[in-house]
């Protein structure tokens, strides 16, 4: 191993893997070396081996087995959600019905309130006007794997608080008021995962999570929702399009 281009160790041991794998000299569900063994062959020490191992697992490319060492992921093994960046005009809940999975909601908060100058901004209201806020906890089968707060203007929803979203999807509950999203825009990155998140999200403080933000607009240029949204890279993918025209 080199630094030729200054990259760091972990992140060299990570591409020798990955090349490995594409290569077919490590095959699915194969057991890796042990850390001391790979620290030996490359020269380097076991934190990095164990930093490059870990950003692989995160990045669902490994597999850790307790007692057993670290595996080249299955694809029987790989249960990632996989997600477009387009599935907030859907909602999760939608999208994961028709592939026959239930997601189970535990709302965590929710309250009507005079909205904040971030809010104000975000959904264009005037500082006296009402918001509705809702913050949910998203799992399946007992593994939460999303966080989200999201903020309605009152006015275009004045009997959201009547709705028990454990149970309600909140796009199912937009579309039963007559409003269609237009548009969304959404605007995603990649944070170390606050103290209170990582609890809920039974994570590490600090992980590295994907942090989505996205507006919603209806079809007479309302802004009607905004949301944040907290995803464990390690239980959902995000597909990403980019188009250069």
């Amino acid at each position: 191993m080199n630094n030729y281009f200054k990259e760091p160790l972990y992140k060299q041991l990570e591409n020798i893997i990955t090349n490995k794998i594409a290569k077919k000299e490590y095959l699915p569900g194969q057991r890796l070396p042990g850390t001391r063994q790979i620290a030996k062959k490359y020269a380097i020490n076991r934190l990095t081996v164990n930093r490059a191992i870990d950003e692989l697992v995160n990045d669902g490319i490994l597999i850790k087995k307790p007692s057993s060492g670290t595996f080249v992921r299955k694809e029987s093994e790989n249960n990632q959600l996989s997600f477009s960046l387009d599935f907030a005009n859907n909602g999760i809940s939608s999208i994961l019905r028709e592939h026959g999975i239930s997601v189970e909601n535990k709302v965590i908060g929710q309250k009507v309130f005079k909205s904040n100058s971030y809010l104000d901004t975000k959904l264009e209201l005037d500082e006296s006007e009402l918001i509705f806020g809702l913050h949910r906890l998203r799992s399946i089968r007992n593994v939460p794997f999303a966080l989200e707060y999201n903020y309605l203007p009152l006015k275009f929803f004045p009997d959201i608080k009547l709705s028990d979203f454990r149970y309600v999807g909140l796009y199912d509950y937009i579309n039963s008021k007559g409003i269609k999203i237009h548009n969304t825009y959404k605007r995603v990155q990649l944070i170390k995962t606050p103290a209170n998140q990582a609890k809920l999200l039974k994570i590490k403080k600090d992980t590295l999570i994907y942090m989505i933000q996205y507006s919603s607009i209806d079809e007479l240029d309302n802004l009607v929702e905004y949301t944040e949204s907290y995803l464990r890279p390690d239980e959902v993918h995000l597909q990403f399009e980019v188009d250069f025209e």
